[in-house]
């Protein structure tokens, strides 16, 4: 986390990635991905607590695993494409 609390410092204004022709800067970002940790906090999840992220490759997906690192939750990345079968296995 700190070497990307860096980053967004020493990179605000640049492009951190692109997706189908729309850019998210580093400060984007950062004031999504602390939007995002707020966020779980609320909802009563603590350090350590682990949180799904189901989703595919669009910006969206670096701001929610951003979030999840800074609330000090552990992310449990899963692929969209799972059967109901696979999904059920990898959330138990």
């Amino acid at each position: 986390i700190d070497i990307l609390e860096q980053n967004f410092i020493n990179h605000a204004g640049r492009t951190a990635f692109v997706c189908m022709n729309v850019e998210l800067s580093y400060e984007d970002l950062d004031r999504y991905s602390k939007q995002i940790a707020a966020y779980l906090q609320s909802l009563g999840l603590k350090k350590g607590d682990k949180v799904a992220v189901m989703m595919p490759n669009i910006l969206q997906l670096p701001v929610a695993v951003l979030g999840v690192l800074r609330a000090g939750m552990t992310l449990v990345n899963v692929n969209p494409l799972y059967t109901t079968k696979e999904l059920e296995h990898q959330l138990e």
